[in-house]
């Protein structure tokens, strides 16, 4: 029942899907960008990380965030 937000140039065949995607537009801002990584770095804004990985573990990381039950980002460490 959840909504299922999505930011892609192909559209997502809603078949099989748990819920009808919703498309959002995302407008490129570098200023605004970067105010809005001022505000993490002063922790205005909480950027939750729920696991640290090499960047060699990124299919384990795909695999974690669609298991789900994640409280937090995945971050991939080169």
């Amino acid at each position: 029942g959840a909504n299922l937000g999505t930011v892609t140039i192909t559209p997502i065949p809603p078949e099989g899907l748990p819920s009808q995607p919703v498309f959002m537009v995302v407008h490129s801002d570098g200023k605004r960008l970067a105010e809005l990584a001022r505000a993490v770095a002063r922790g205005d804004i909480a950027v939750p990380v729920a696991h640290r990985l090499p960047l060699a573990e990124a299919a384990n990381a795909h695999r974690l965030m669609l298991a789900g039950g994640i409280n937090g980002k995945i971050v991939l460490e080169p």
